[in-house]
């Protein structure tokens, strides 16, 4: 491997990747560190070619997009490993008034989510969250922190109208409401 510093197009071109494949395959936001540097150690295989001139960029892409496929399907292969698949009727346990509890009774609202392909929030994700956004409401203007509320209730479009004002113009603050969450580094819950 050369000692060149990583192109920061390059580096735009890996987190993009990376952030497009988390909720798929079963990878969350705690693993977008190892698919970023699983694909930098990919791509570290061909620094040794030497010069690559013009079509570098074209040629780094497409070893990032192979990589990112190779990821998914070692990820989707080890999911549908035999010794992970067992019927949720089985008794694990039995209650107080003996009566039998199948595995299925034991999952969590996230867990059987998972199981289902959706992808909720833990309950630890969950308290996060609140403590997060009750920071974030904190720094708003007194009328943005209503909206937000409305927002807890009702789709956008019912709060515009609740408020008089134009769907559009509502989506736009929304869309400034957003990059404020992500200034204040709150992406994953936009």
């Amino acid at each position: 491997m050369t000692n060149e510093p990583i192109d920061p197009s390059l580096r735009a071109l890996i987190r993009k990747k990376a952030r497009q494949i988390i909720g798929r395959a079963g990878l969350t936001l705690s693993d977008f560190q190892d698919i970023e540097q699983q694909i930098y150690a990919q791509i570290a295989k061909y620094f040794d070619l030497g010069t690559l001139g013009a079509p570098r960029g074209a040629l780094l892409a497409t070893i990032v997009d192979r990589c990112i496929a190779n990821i998914l399907r070692e990820r989707c292969a080890k999911r549908r490993h035999p010794r992970s698949i067992c019927s949720l009727s089985i008794i694990v346990d039995f209650d107080e008034d003996d009566r039998p509890i199948d595995l299925a009774g034991t999952l969590s609202d996230y867990e059987h989510g998972t199981r289902l392909g959706r992808r909720g929030r833990s309950d630890q994700e969950m308290v996060e969250l609140q403590c997060d956004m009750e920071v974030f409401l904190k720094k708003l203007s007194p009328r943005d922190r209503e909206h937000c509320q409305k927002l807890m209730r009702d789709s956008p479009s019912q709060v515009a109208r609740d408020l008089g004002i134009a769907r559009t113009t509502f989506q736009d603050w929304l869309v400034r409401l957003q990059l404020r969450c992500i200034d204040d580094s709150l992406e994953e819950y936009v």
